[in-house]
């Protein structure tokens, strides 16, 4: 996950996979062989050849009115075409002769076969394509987490495709507004030449995104050389599309294994848990984030408080769910305070959260990490790469092999889930160490998650580092109350049964896949103009969160 305490930066991408060729999903020109509008006299396998040979990456068959029997005929022979070339191939509605020439995916409809019906005939690692005309139709591809990719309804007009009587073009207003709200690649059809390609994907595209490529059928099938017709139209396509965030967020589509499956479906029941009980979380943290970290807690839930007195640190986290300890601006006082309510909280078995924020930069900061986790039993230490390398090699008299640079770490790590297992395991706390891939260790070192997800706009903006700590002490917080609610408490788990997760493991995975998907979702939405219209972005995101964003969009496995 990329995220700053106060300037950390990582970056991670995803990309869209056909994993039936193990190969990147490339959309960009997309050419529909309609039978039907193939003039007299042509073929429409060398046509299919000749769009290849053009610069074509996908080859979608329509074939309306054949019988199946030449359908299945004709679908042998362009995919036969498209494998030399390496291109996509993908048969048009009629998932049984998609299935009949084991196809690399199918195009349907909103009348044709239901999207499940068709993922499960074909399969986890098929392609599919669904045809969306308005942002309800998108929003309901996207969410039932069967589709790779989107098309359009007709963008212009065009005579390809008969339409209703009242039927209005998308145009590019309305495609941005699929691009809006879509975290799937989308593209645009109907009508698409190459003399209006160029102004349909400026104009439609949103701050970051573009369409992921163009699909055209007439402006190649019936022109008088297809081959130089496609040239020309990837020579437009090309130069414009964007790294379109929809393709760095979209999930896989392959089943997870089982255990994967039980530790989301956890994490999701978690942020339910956190919404219905709203803990208090006693923050004593830096001044550069407490507002933020104060709103963040209300976003996905729960109530903040933050307290720094000696005098009263002990009362305060009396009545708290849990407890934040950032070391981010130290002083005495906040330091003594630290100590006090970490105590306090440690005898009433209340969680404690410690983000040891540029950990190894000043001799203060390195002893005041290492006796906050030797004199308090921290349950959750959440960290950058070089704070919790500091941490391991503080504690083992080793460097760890990353230099914590004051608040920022641009260091690599070569095995980061070792370190973070070894470091659980010294100080039976879970460890939570973000990255390009952010890595959560229970407190024993048993299990190792590994969190794929994230957006490199997390690190344009100050605290989201801290944010997170403070998500991931909301988790804390619920879970043990929903396990004091049982008699019993996050402290009497053992490793010893493979269905049963360390509850801070739940936390930290929670806390960070919240940051990480609302980070994704926030992109997805568009409008983004710069930090500040991501910041207002991401925080709405957090408070849309559903569990069921968790179960679609998490990329999760344990190392």
């Amino acid at each position: 996950m990329l995220q700053t305490k106060t300037v950390t930066t990582t970056t991670k991408t995803t990309t869209i996979i056909n994993k039936a060729e193990s190969k990147p999903l490339d959309l960009s020109v997309y050419v529909v062989i309609d039978v039907s509008v193939l003039p007299a006299g042509r073929d429409a396998v060398a046509v299919a050849e000749q769009a290849l040979e053009g610069g074509a990456t996908v080859i979608q068959l329509r074939a309306k009115h054949l019988d199946t029997k030449s359908f299945i005929e004709l679908s042998n022979k362009v995919k036969a075409v498209a494998a030399k070339f390496g291109a996509l191939f993908v048969v048009n509605d009629r998932v049984d002769v998609a299935l009949a020439v084991d196809a690399d995916g199918i195009h349907i409809g909103q009348d044709d076969m239901p999207l499940a019906t068709a993922r499960r005939l074909l399969g986890p690692s098929k392609v599919i394509g669904v045809t969306c005309s308005n942002t309800d139709e998108v929003n309901s591809a996207v969410s039932s987490g069967f589709a790779n990719y989107l098309g359009t309804c007709a963008v212009f007009p065009t005579a390809t495709k008969a339409y209703a009587p009242d039927f209005t073009p998308l145009g590019a207003t309305g495609l941005n507004s699929l691009l809006q709200v879509s975290t799937l690649p989308i593209v645009a059809i109907g009508g698409i030449n190459v003399e209006n390609v160029e102004q349909l994907i400026i104009e439609s595209q949103t701050a970051l995104k573009t369409v992921a490529g163009c699909a055209v059928v007439s402006a190649i099938v019936c022109a008088q050389n297809p081959t130089q017709a496609t040239k020309d139209l990837a020579a437009k396509i090309h130069p414009l599309l964007k790294h379109n965030s929809e393709s760095s967020i979209a999930r896989s589509l392959n089943p997870r294994p089982p255990r994967v499956q039980l530790l989301v479906n956890q994490v999701a029941q978690a942020l339910s848990s956190v919404r219905a009980s709203t803990p208090l979380v006693h923050s004593i943290t830096n001044y550069v984030v407490m507002n933020d970290n104060a709103n963040v807690l209300l976003a996905i839930g729960a109530s903040p408080i933050m307290a720094h007195s000696t005098k009263e640190a002990s009362d305060i986290i009396s009545f708290c769910g849990s407890l934040v300890l950032n070391i981010g601006t130290l002083s005495d006082p906040w330091i003594d305070a630290m100590h006090i309510a970490g105590k306090k909280a440690n005898s009433l078995g209340i969680p404690v959260v410690l983000d040891p924020v540029g950990a190894g930069a000043t001799p203060l900061r390195q002893s005041t990490c290492v006796d906050l986790v030797t004199l308090i039993h921290t349950d959750i230490v959440k960290g950058n790469a070089g704070e919790i390398s500091f941490l391991a090699g503080a504690l083992a008299n080793t460097s760890g092999g990353v230099q914590s640079r004051g608040v920022d770490s641009d260091g690599t790590m070569s095995e980061p889930a070792h370190v973070v297992r070894s470091l659980a395991a010294k100080v039976n706390s879970a460890i939570a160490m973000s990255g390009p891939v952010d890595y959560v260790s229970d407190r024993v070192g048993k299990d190792v998650v590994a969190v794929s997800n994230g957006n490199e706009w997390l690190g344009k903006i100050t605290g989201t580092g801290c944010d997170t700590t403070t998500l991931v002490a909301a988790f804390a917080a619920a879970l043990n109350a929903e396990l004091k609610g049982k008699s019993l408490s996050a402290a009497t788990w053992t490793a010893s049964d493979d269905e049963s997760f360390d509850p801070y493991l739940i936390a930290g995975v929670g806390g960070i896949l919240c940051m990480c998907i609302a980070a994704e979702q926030a992109i997805a939405q568009g409008g983004i103009k710069g930090p500040m219209s991501f910041k207002t972005a991401l925080f709405d995101a957090i408070a849309n969160l559903t569990p069921e964003m968790i179960q679609r969009f998490a990329r999760v496995d344990f190392v």
